[in-house]
């Protein structure tokens, strides 16, 4: 029920019968005035999304701190009093997500502390004299491919000088590159073996095509090692040596990712689950997939009391104890998901810890099949 003032006519706005009281009595609409401020308007949200009467916090308390009860409670029907399974993780990972957005990571901030300060005129000098090199040994090489991919190569290191001459911000990043030896044969991401004898660095997709076309059919990539050297050279291209940039984009696509691969990851969670407790027979697929869904959101919310403990620390110049915070945070997680399974399976102690052994050990792999996959992914989106 809202706080809204009633409306002194007695028609319903959605069905326009008689309102007798507050509540319509054939729709169940409220009576009250549909004019909102954007105040009750946020209010009215929050309140609908997380049943803030009382709903909310009680579930967070059972969840947290009677961890594998909430999953019984609903099983056995007791459901007013708390959150939707469902409901509760899209809240609790929407939020957790808002605040990895939101609070800087302590490893970025250390990464930004570290940053050595190079002047533009040592890293204009280093691509000066690397452009004089492959300049002379133009003059060493006769075969046409080579000659085409050294002068790719100065062309990429003449762009890099005309960028610093107008703009330094991107100091660091290239020379991070040139000291990764970015343009050399080794190259950012992996050398494409352009021909049956060439090692040669492929560095943009149109090369790459061109010198295909040069070789006769039979010698040329097939479908999938055309589809990978082709997309290698269009990352060397678009990035131009910048292995820093590159490793913050593929980052960043990798994040927008992880919700959908924890999402996914929930209904194999569930199916481990059923084949760890398959003697279980009273407990079915649904069951446990209702159990994933308390686990994670209980997890999600001690990872985001991490992530704000581990921020404060961090702030206070205090590393040594965010470093045991981390710690005493990730034997919680252990200890939360111990408590979850030994409450909810009922079963001893030693069958608990042995199955929850496994449980991480299939997790694992899970997820590593997952994050090569959304690695993957995120590397061709790009």
């Amino acid at each position: 029920m809202s706080n809204q003032p009633l409306r002194k006519e007695t028609n319903c706005l959605n069905c326009g019968l008689e309102v007798a009281e507050r509540f319509c009595s054939h729709c169940g609409q409220e009576n009250t005035e549909p004019r909102e401020s954007f105040w009750q308007l946020l209010v009215h949200f929050f309140n609908d999304f997380t049943h803030f009467d009382g709903k909310f916090f009680s579930t967070i308390r059972v969840l947290l701190f009677q961890p594998g009860n909430l999953t019984r409670e609903y099983i056995a029907g007791r459901r007013a009093g708390y959150l939707h399974p469902i409901r509760m993780y899209l809240f609790i990972s929407f939020a957790f997500f808002i605040l990895q957005y939101l609070v800087p990571s302590p490893k970025e901030n250390d990464l930004r502390m570290e940053e050595q300060v190079i002047s533009r005129d040592s890293v204009i000098r280093l691509l000066d004299n690397k452009i004089i090199a492959l300049n002379k040994s133009l003059t060493d090489s006769s075969a046409e491919i080579q000659q085409l991919l050294t002068r790719e190569r100065v062309l990429q290191l003449e762009k890099k000088r005309w960028l610093l001459n107008r703009d330094s911000s991107n100091l660091n990043s290239i020379y991070a590159g040139l000291l990764d030896s970015t343009l050399s044969k080794s190259g950012m991401i992996g050398t494409i073996n352009v021909g049956s004898s060439s090692g040669d660095t492929i560095m943009s997709a149109s090369l790459y095509e061109f010198y295909q076309q040069q070789l006769p059919p039979e010698k040329r990539d097939g479908k999938f090692d055309h589809f990978v050297n082709k997309k290698i050279a269009a990352l060397r291209e678009k990035y131009n040596g910048e292995t820093g940039k590159f490793g913050q984009d593929l980052g960043k696509k990798f994040l927008l990712y992880l919700p959908k691969l924890l999402f996914i990851s929930l209904p194999i969670t569930a199916w481990i689950l059923l084949l760890l407790y398959i003697r279980r027979k009273r407990w079915w697929y649904t069951e446990h997939a209702i159990l994933t869904f308390h686990l994670y959101c209980g997890i999600f919310i001690i990872l985001l009391l991490q992530l704000i403990f581990s921020a404060l620390l961090t702030g206070l110049k205090l590393p040594v104890v965010s470093e045991w915070s981390d710690s005493i945070f990730n034997i919680g997680i252990l200890l939360y998901l111990f408590f979850t399974l030994y409450r909810f399976y009922q079963q001893s102690i030693g069958k608990t810890c042995f199955k929850m052994i496994l449980f991480l050990l299939l997790q694992s792999i899970s997820f590593s099949l997952l994050f090569i996959l959304f690695g993957l992914i995120s590397l061709i989106t790009i």
